[in-house]
């Protein structure tokens, strides 16, 4: 996997990664506020080819949140 092919979006809001900066200041706080919807998407590009697959998830209660807010970076 080449990292510099990957995307990730939460809702319509791209996330920088790889090291590399948002060129939009305001991404943190959009991706925030899509997030505290009680549903949104999230899209995983990892730039390896078209095949597809789609997922629920859950586990984002006020007590995990809470725990892993002290590992942000």
């Amino acid at each position: 996997m080449n990292l510099a092919k990957t995307s990730l979006r939460i809702g319509s809001v791209p996330i920088p990664g790889a090291g590399e900066p948002s060129t939009k200041p305001d991404w943190e706080q959009k991706a925030s506020d899509a997030m505290r919807k009680s549903e949104y998407p999230m899209a995983l590009d990892m730039g390896m080819g078209p095949e597809r697959t789609r997922f629920l998830a859950c586990d984002l209660s006020k007590e995990y949140v809470g725990i892993n807010a002290d590992y942000r970076s």
